[in-house]
This record gives structure tokens, C-alpha cells and sequence, in this order.
């Protein structure tokens, strides 16, 4: 074995120290925040035997998306694993912009898969949408949150467009087809002799995705503008 490939910060952190004293190169795709993470030194010299795919600072940017397909939404539930730092990460961001986007947000943990599903059942009464942070456990769980959150008629913004094309109304956010082209170009220049410590880690751009079957089961009404700066339409 010469590279592992990881996606999220835990298991990224893992293939990390199981590769630790081997000549073996670890490419993660995405990973939030790498360096807040403690994963990399640096974007641009990583260290290590480890460089890959980060997503750009636009989480904040993404919860404010909410008010453009529910201009009177004012409540919005954010369930986290406190125990990942790329959840708490995205957390924080959205607390940054709160005063600006003027949304109350209701804060849950869930610390395991359990919890989550516990959460679904019984969710706040007061909210008018759910934004996943990037937190793989919680998106791991996509189609039950999909379920809940249209059976309550709320609004889902999620990490990416995967989770759009599984029934969650929008996400702006990342590509997953792009992030894996640009962390498989990554594997090739190690195999080409690059040393993964050199090897800045690369952002990935962020799109607008739109699930217009989701928006119709809602109640929501989409306005040709707002789908014209969509990217992808799942219809």
C-alpha cells in the first residue's frame, strides 16, 4: 500500500496515525478545516506524509442561502457532534454570522447515530429549517433527516450535492465528482515522485444545488431567478 485516500477530519486523523513511521502518503477529500484540525501544518506546506481536498470558508454564506428561499424564516435548527471538529467548526462559523443574516439558531448535539435519530423523532416545533454542518456522521444518516424535515415541511440545507440529489432542498457548497478529480490529480503527483509535505492542499469551489422536488413538497415556491443561479436542479 502506498496512499490511503480519507474523507472527513476523524478519518483522516486516523489513517494519519496508522501510517505514522511508514513511507505510506495520505490524501483526504474533503476535510473543512485541516489545519484547525491539527491535520496539516499549513495549506500551503501541509507536512507530514499527508496533503488533500479543504472546503472554502463559505458556511456562513450557506446559512444565509436560507433567507433567499424563506425570506420570513427566523428559527433553524443545527444539529452537531460536538466531538468533530469540522461540526463544531461549522458551528461557529454560522454563530459569526448570525447578527447579519438575523436567523435564531437552535443548537443540538448529537454525539452518535443514535442520538441523531432520536432528535428526528422528536424535533423542535418553533423552527422552519435544518442546516447540516459538515459532520459526516450526521450526513451519514441523510435519507432519514430528508424524510423528517419533509414530513415537517422545513427546509434542509446540507454540505453538499450529493445530499441535494437525495432529497434535501439546497446546499451551497461542494461538488463531491470535483473534489475527487482534484484529491485523484493529488495521488498522481505522489506517484509521481512529489512529497505529499510540499504538496499544498487544494480548495474546492462551492456551487448553488437546488432539489425542486423537494421545494414543491414543501409548499415552496421558486422564483426563476433563484433557479437560474443554480448549478444543478434536481427536478
Amino acid at each position: 500500500m502506498d496512499i490511503i485516500f480519507s474523507s472527513s477530519a476523524p478519518a483522516t486523523k486516523a489513517a494519519r496515525d496508522a501510517v505514522a513511521g511508514t513511507d505510506v502518503a495520505v490524501v483526504f477529500g474533503p476535510v473543512n478545516d485541516p489545519v484547525g484540525a491539527n491535520i496539516v501544518d499549513s495549506l500551503n506546506m501541509p507536512g507530514g506524509q499527508i496533503t488533500g481536498v479543504t472546503l472554502p470558508r463559505n458556511t456562513a454564506q450557506r446559512f444565509a442561502w436560507f433567507k433567499e428561499f424563506m425570506p420570513d424564516i427566523n428559527r433553524v435548527l443545527i444539529p452537531f457532534n460536538p466531538n468533530d471538529p469540522s461540526s463544531t467548526t461549522s458551528l461557529n462559523r454560522v454563530k459569526s454570522s448570525l447578527d447579519e443574516v438575523g436567523i435564531t439558531i437552535v443548537e443540538h448535539p448529537v454525539r452518535d447515530v443514535a442520538g441523531l435519530r432520536a432528535l428526528l423523532q422528536d424535533l423542535p416545533v418553533d423552527v422552519g429549517g435544518i442546516f447540516l454542518p459538515r459532520d459526516a456522521m450526521v450526513t451519514s444518516l441523510i435519507e432519514e433527516v430528508v424524510a423528517a424535515a419533509i414530513a415537517r415541511k422545513l427546509a434542509l440545507s446540507v454540505p453538499g450535492y450529493l445530499q441535494v440529489e437525495k432529497g434535501a432542498l439546497y446546499s451551497y457548497g461542494f461538488f463531491h465528482y470535483e473534489i475527487g478529480r482534484m484529491g485523484a490529480r493529488l495521488v498522481q503527483s505522489i506517484f509521481n515522485g512529489e512529497n505529499p509535505a510540499n504538496l499544498p492542499v487544494e480548495t474546492a469551489d462551492s456551487f448553488l444545488f437546488i432539489n425542486k422536488k423537494t421545494a414543491d413538497a414543501i409548499g415552496l415556491d421558486l422564483s426563476p431567478d433563484l433557479l437560474a443561479q443554480a448549478k444543478q436542479i434536481v427536478r
